[in-house]
């Protein structure tokens, strides 16, 4: 299996930071001066600890200890994403008035779509990752459904997951329904989930969201092949 075979699906950045208070007097502020770079930006959700707002298919987010941006079905080269990302903290960091951060991850889905549970069942268990018994807890064969690594060191992790969701898609038929019978659909999805971090204390003045994103993204893209192939 290779990381050309799915389709990215999702791309996430989140950063962690202390609680910035300064949040309950500037959210106004701050979303304001968001509208003014994104095109067609609207409220989502509001609370007094998150206000959530959302252009097109990119979803931002503010509360008093994090904020993140979210692309589904991003560019594949996840050009404009970066873009978004890095725009919209420079908003953030200079509204919060923020000096630190205490985590910072991306996030990137993949996936593939198949007809039946059997057919993305085969396919995970084509990646030969887990080395397991023949027979083991009185089952037989290789354990479906999902599997996830994890590495953490003192400064960084990575967090991988490739697993199987199932997507149903049922038809509600009104009372004085004329046509066909309606049916419920499904489809399965394999998913191809890594999550990279870094959870060292890292100033605001250091970060350069662009050069991270890219950076990331060249790390992924070197080692799923490698991971996906193995042994």
């Amino acid at each position: 299996m290779e990381l050309s075979e799915f389709k990215l699906f999702q791309a996430s950045v989140e950063a962690r930071f202390p609680e910035a208070y300064m949040l309950w007097d500037r959210a106004g502020a701050l979303w304001a001066k968001a509208a003014e770079k994104f095109e067609n930006l609207k409220m989502h959700t509001a609370t007094p600890n998150q206000t959530v707002f959302r252009s097109a298919q990119v979803e931002f987010s503010v509360s008093l200890d994090r904020a993140s941006c979210s692309e589904v079905n991003p560019n594949k080269n996840l050009n404009p994403f970066t873009e978004s990302t890095h725009a919209f903290f420079r908003i953030v960091n200079e509204a919060l008035d923020l000096h630190e951060y205490s985590r910072i991850g991306f996030r990137l889905i993949y996936v593939q779509k198949f007809d039946t549970y059997e057919q993305a069942l085969e396919s995970l268990n084509a990646v030969k990752i887990l080395n397991t018994p023949p027979r083991v807890f009185n089952h037989t064969g290789a354990p479906g459904a999902e599997w996830t690594l994890r590495w953490k060191d003192e400064k960084q992790g990575t967090t991988v997951q490739l697993h199987i969701d199932e997507r149903k898609h049922d038809f509600q038929a009104p009372l004085d329904w004329e046509g066909p019978k309606p049916e419920t659909a499904s489809q399965f999805r394999l998913l191809y989930d890594v999550d990279r971090y870094v959870h060292a204390r890292t100033l605001v003045t250091q970060m350069s969201f662009e050069d991270w994103i890219k950076q990331m993204i060249h790390i992924i893209n070197r080692d799923s092949d490698k991971l996906l192939n193995w042994p």
